[in-house]
């Protein structure tokens, strides 16, 4: 199938999609949830309030658990997520650099050092 017949295919299913949802609803939208409401019974209508702080609470120590495995997966110190929190006598201290290096840090505690060519070697 060349561009051209999947570029006129799209152009028309886009017309009668869009045809299709100008039409007015069957059914009014009041009526529909009211249909179905009854059919799910009373029991579906709506979750005590008790229920529902409950599943709120457990949601909240999900993403706090969750949140707390991910900190002490990343191998930092609890609190701190970056290289200056530690304390001098702990932190990487690099030599001087020439002119033509350059010193990445991919993490806390990787350096990377890329030296570049000189243009006055020849």
């Amino acid at each position: 199938m060349s561009d051209r017949e999947k570029n006129r295919g799209m152009e028309r299913f886009e017309h009668e999609f869009r045809r299709w949802g100008g039409r007015p609803p069957r059914t009014q939208p009041e009526t529909a949830g009211r249909r179905i409401a009854a059919r799910l019974g009373p029991a579906h209508t709506g979750l005590p309030l008790w229920r529902m702080a409950a599943a709120a609470a457990a949601m909240l120590l999900v993403v706090w658990g969750s949140w707390g495995l991910l900190r002490l997966g990343n191998g930092t110190p609890h609190g701190h997520g970056s290289p200056t929190a530690f304390s001098r006598s702990e932190a990487y201290v690099p030599p001087p650099l020439e002119e033509n290096v350059v010193l990445w840090w991919l993490d806390d505690k990787t350096p990377v050092y890329f030296v570049l060519e000189s243009g006055d070697q020849g």
